[in-house]
């Protein structure tokens, strides 16, 4: 007998979690004297409460209570509970009062303002108001408060205070319990501020309430009152929740839970204890996520499991406890899930996902004990024992037994008529509906924590729930997602399991696709299926080819909507086969695997008939990636016949360097009142290992078993030769010749559009910037390949370009020379292209060097005003080439030097008959290779004395065998500076001496500066020389004078000897002065030695000789 399905409502509803305690407990405050429905500023102050809410508020539920609220009343206060035995552990409407009934903080809103003309009579009704709700709360601890709602703020209202404390001392309210509310544009900022002094206030009601349990906890006998001590527990840890005291509530929960597992367990008490426990197990769960303790909740629930699985009760309601059980699995899974939404983060051996699995595997397990109950020919009983089932004083208590705990079993005939009760409503449970959300939201889990091998299980178990609950429709959807999942993993025994299971479904529910399709994977040559299963589903898909319907599936009543489903059928029926050896042996390839640019591709097909009876083969169409279908006609395929169809591709021209690849193979299958069938194959992307394990072959089979499935179009050969004619390696600076020489074949006609790219190779961006290709006028640098047309070249013609290639850094590069060319072919007009690398070496060509001497050859950095240094440049061929110097020229600071010519004479800034600049001393000189050539210039510096700008030393030059394109390379020259010097001494003295021979030496001291100089020239003697003339000698040299010492020197060796060096002392007053650094600055270029040569032979060497020698000195 059906149960009616609302009394099967009432029991599920009965079984389940209550909602209040799924929610999370809030402050209770109720709202007196607002009429929101017909008052708009009555609303407008709701609306400031409970809708614009932040989230990071006070958890406060508000309530409108009506003035004539009728409050549940207190309970009498117990001094001793010695005799007193409890009937039940948890009160069902407990929760309910503390959450909705009863308030913490009841707020009396009144309508009154400080200078309110009938302030009297109105301050008489606010108190009346507050006496009434007083009295309706009896002896309930309930806070009450009053809100003046008033139209603007008081601001500095002298009568504030004085009616303020006037209407506390009428309604006997605290000062702390009345506040004003103005309906201003910040109304939503005081009602804040009002929600705190609310939550502070219910905190103190809370708290008073935890004080009054533990001060009755102290009072109980754990010998009588076991069952209070967990009521007790329970009560502590809601309202330490409701307090947001998140830790105490924890501990209390617990602890009630540990007193519950110290009651005596019985069949009359068991459903209440397992009731019980799953609420505590649930606070306590959700309690230990919110505290970030997933372990702790995690090992208390699996104990929780593990306590209570065994403990099942009367057989006859052993599918109550696998219900119990799946409930148990569900709501953790569901509490762990939200922990998850707040942060918590997942692993994939612990998810949500594994509890819903479980919960799922119970509810399937309780369909299975229903459907075993011995329910045959059984009426439900009336009068309905389950009748007020969610109306139980306490949670867990059967209704068709007295209230209590310790009564004993009175009515044996009642009870047996509750348990059958529950049996017939467990029979009439839709358990499929129960447990297919389960599955689904497993499913999601472990889809998201990437367990695909659990997901396909799940969905498998999903689709069979579907289909025992008659909703086949869907369990062939699941089926198709899975099936091809276990196909592509070749995982055959599951194939055969999920094909045959979506076989049934889409046999019950008449739909041809599903069915040819989940027959197709059957009748695969891959697929393990038994030889008469195979036979007849081969005999099925011939019946339904031939419009008659196939026979049923084992097990299966005839489905009667086949003939109305294959009457509908007019257009061909699209079935997607994943083995090519399903029905037809279907083998696809292209006839070679490279395919020349212009050519049409050829694509072999072999057919092979694997079904029992002949197949009306219409046509064969072949899909070619970016070519479109091809089509063949076929013809009738006897069984067992092969046959091999060729189709031609056409070319096209623009897939030059692409990968061709077969995509689809489709057959259309059709005769005169036949169905019409189009079987189809989507080969794989070029991916031979992928369509290998699709086909079911081993994987690394021989490429000729499968079939060619992609092929490659390459150019055609080239028409043209390329070579580059050039004299390595190249020099930093010069416009570098490099002939590209093109040449054609006889192989066609003439070559067309000849374009020549030159382009770099691997280089860095500096590098080719400092590249230039030269060709005729124009000069390019190399960072974008540049493109020189070429016309046309005939056949056994060639074509020859001479590029000019300048490289500005010592860096090897690899230059790239590619020619593109057009040719007339059969397929149109097809481009070609051929390519060479020339590798180039740059080099410098040579090395340069300038360095300043003063006039005795000694490397200085400064010079005097108005003396002459020496700037001595070197040249040094280290290139492999000859190289020709064109000219030279010494650049410096022309306002503080003078640069002369090799003639000693002031340049004029001319130029020579090449173009080059004038002055340099070398010119036309050509250098072989590691050959050098050395300059010597001479510069005065001017009367000015400063620091001067770096010089430069240009060298114009080129190849000895390219003269047309001169090369200008540029060296530093070091910067003097110019230093003043008022003291100069210079001396004038042959190029050399002979011995025995006296040569005449010329000091002269020139005073540049404005002052009048006393001195005194001291020579020193020499071991070399013999001299005349005075030794010591002081004189004066006036302002921009100059004074004369002429001395004769006798040389007494030969060789490079040590010149007498003078001696300058500055005299004033009469006294010797400190004036070192004038004096060393005037004698720093005096010449310090000279070259004496031997005597001539036949000399004068006898005695009087020397003396007259002496003498005439």
């Amino acid at each position: 007998m059906a149960v009616p399905q609302e009394k099967v409502d009432a029991y599920l509803s009965s079984l389940d979690l209550p909602e209040e305690l799924k929610q999370v407990p809030q402050v209770n405050v109720g709202f007196v004297g607002l009429d929101p429905k017909n008052v708009e500023t009555h609303k407008t102050i709701v609306d400031a409460f409970t809708s614009s809410r932040k989230v990071d508020t006070h958890g406060i539920h508000y309530s409108i209570i009506a003035g004539d609220r009728e409050f549940p009343p207190a309970k009498p206060k117990r001094t001793t509970y010695e005799w007193f035995l409890p009937k039940g552990i948890l009160k069902r409407k407990w929760m309910k009062k503390h959450l909705y009934d009863l308030p913490a903080v009841v707020i009396i809103f009144f309508d009154l303002d400080w200078g309110d003309p009938a302030w009297n009579e109105k301050k008489i009704g606010c108190s009346s108001r507050v006496k009434a709700i007083r009295a309706a709360l009896t002896t309930q601890q309930t806070r009450l408060a009053v809100v003046l709602v008033q139209r603007a703020a008081a601001g500095d209202d002298p009568q504030a205070a004085e009616r303020a404390a006037d209407l506390c001392a009428a309604c006997d309210l605290p000062p702390k319990s009345l506040w004003v509310l103005p309906i201003t544009d910040h109304l939503s900022q005081y009602a804040m501020r009002l929600e705190s002094a609310f939550y502070e206030l219910a905190q103190t009601y809370y708290h008073q309430r935890v004080k009054a349990i533990r001060a009755h906890r102290e009072l109980l006998s754990k010998s009588h009152h076991q069952a209070l001590f967990v009521r007790h527990q329970f009560k502590l840890g809601f309202f330490c929740e409701v307090r947001q005291d998140m830790a105490a509530a924890y501990k209390a929960y617990q602890q009630g839970y540990a007193h519950l597992l110290e009651l005596p367990t019985t069949d009359l008490t068991l459903c209440e204890l397992k009731v019980v426990a799953a609420m505590l197990s649930f606070k306590v769960c959700r309690l230990a996520f919110r505290q970030n303790l997933p372990r702790d909740a995690i090992a208390h629930f699996r104990r929780h499991v593990e306590l209570f699985r065994a403990r099942v009760g009367p057989q006859e309601l052993a599918v109550e406890h696998c219900g119990w059980l799946a409930q148990q699995y569900q709501w953790f899974g569901e509490v762990f899930d939200q922990a998850i939404q707040m942060g918590l983060p997942a692993i994939q051996t612990q998810h949500p996902g594994l509890y819903f699995e479980q919960a799922a595997l119970h509810g399937r397990k309780r369909h299975q004990t229903a459907a075993a109950l011995p329910l045959d020919g059984a009426q439900y009983p009336s009068p309905d024992p389950l009748a007020g089932s969610l109306e139980t004083d306490f949670f867990g208590q059967r209704p068709w037994r007295p209230a209590g705990r310790n009564v004993e079993l009175m009515d044996t005939e009642r009870e047996k008529l509750g348990v059958l009760a529950i049996q017939l409503c467990e029979r009439s449970v839709n358990h499929h509906n129960l447990v297919i959300p389960l599955l689904s939201s497993a499913i999601s889990h472990f889809k998201k924590y990437h367990c695909p091998r659990m997901k396909e299980r799940l969905m498998v178990q999903m689709a069979e729930e579907y289909a025992l609950s008659g909703d086949h429709d869907k369990a062939v959807i699941l089926l198709g997602k899975v099936l091809l999942l276990y196909r592509s993993e070749r995982w055959w025994p599951l194939v055969v399991q999920v094909a045959s299971l979506g076989l049934r479904s889409a046999y019950l529910s008449c739909q041809l696709e599903p069915y040819l399709a989940m027959a197709a994977a059957l009748l695969s040559a891959a697929v393990p299926t038994p030889a008469e299963q195979r036979a007849r589903l081969d005999a099925n898909v011939h019946r339904l080819m031939a419009r008659q319907p196939p026979e049923p599936e084992p097990g299966c009543a005839v489905a009667a909507g086949w003939p109305a489903a294959l009457a509908a059928v007019h257009q061909p029926v699209p079935l997607e086969l994943s083995s090519r050896d399903t029905l037809v042996s279907c083998s696809a390839s292209f006839g070679a695997a490279r395919y020349q640019q212009g050519r049409p591709l050829t694509v072999r097909l072999r057919l092979a008939n694997l079904s029992a009876a002949p197949l009306p083969l219409q046509t064969a169409r072949v899909a070619v990636a970016g070519r479109g279908a091809q089509t063949a006609a076929g013809g009738p395929l006897p069984a067992g016949a092969e046959r091999v169809l060729t189709l031609d591709v056409p070319a096209r021209l623009a897939e030059l360097g692409s990968v061709v690849w077969l995509e689809t193979v489709a057959l259309e299958l059709a005769a005169p009142d036949c169905l019409p069938l189009r079987l189809e194959w989507k080969l794989s992307l070029g991916d031979e290992q992928l369509h290998q394990s699709m086909f079911g072959l081993p994987v690394g089979a021989p490429f000729a078993e499968l079939g060619g499935l992609c092929a490659t179009v390459v150019p055609r050969p080239a028409r043209l030769t390329l070579a580059a004619d050039h004299r390595p390696p190249a020099l930093v600076g010069e416009v570098y010749q490099l002939e590209a020489c093109l040449t054609c074949d006889d192989l066609g006609a003439e070559v067309t559009d000849l374009v020549l790219e030159v382009s770099l190779l691997g280089a860095d961006e500096e590098t080719a910037k400092n590249t230039f290709v030269v060709y005729g006028d124009m000069c390019q640098p190399l960072s974008q390949p540049l493109q020189l047309p070429c016309g046309s070249v005939q056949p056994l013609a060639s074509c020859r370009q001479l590029l000019g290639v300048q490289c500005l850094t010592a860096a090897g590069r690899q230059l790239q020379l590619a020619a593109r060319y057009s040719e007339q072919t059969e397929a149109g007009l097809c481009q070609g292209r051929v390519a060479h690398t020339v590798g180039l070496e740059v080099v410098h060509p040579f090395q340069m060097s300038v360095r300043a001497v003063a006039l005795t050859l000694e490397p200085v950095e400064a010079v005097g005003a108005d003396q002459t240094a020496l700037l001595i440049a070197q040249i040094t061929n280290t290139g492999p080439h000859t190289v020709r110097l064109r000219s030279t020229l010494l650049q410096m600071d022309e306002t503080l030097f003078t640069v002369c010519d090799s003639e000693g004479e002031e340049e004029d800034g001319t130029t020579s008959e090449d173009g080059a600049p004038a002055g340099g001393g070398l010119r036309d000189l050509v250098l072989q290779p590691m050959e050098s050539a050395t300059e010597c210039v001479a510069v005065t510096a001017g009367a000015a004395a400063g620091a001067a700008q770096p010089g430069s030393y240009t060298v114009i030059w080129n190849r000895s065998e390219w003269d047309d394109r001169p090369v200008s390379t540029v060296s530093p020259a070091p910067a003097l500076q110019v230093v003043p010097c008022p003291l100069q001494v210079t001396a004038d003295l042959p190029a050399h001496g002979t011995v025995r021979t006296p040569l005449a030496v010329r000091y002269t001291v020139t005073n540049r500066s404005a002052h009048v100089y006393s001195l005194m020239m001291l020579m020193e003697p020499s071991d070399g020389f013999i001299f005349a003339g005075n030794k010591r000698y002081q004189f004066r040299v006036v302002p921009g004078g100059s004074r004369q010492l002429t001395y004769n020197l006798y040389p007494r060796l030969s060789g490079r000897l040590t010149l007498p060096r003078p001696r300058l002392t500055l005299y004033r007053d009469g006294a010797p002065v400190e004036a070192a650094e004038l004096i060393d600055a005037a004698l720093r270029h005096l010449p310090t030695h000279i070259c004496v040569m031997p005597q001539e032979k036949g000399g004068p060497h006898d005695v009087q000789g020397l003396t007259d020698s002496i003498r005439a000195l």
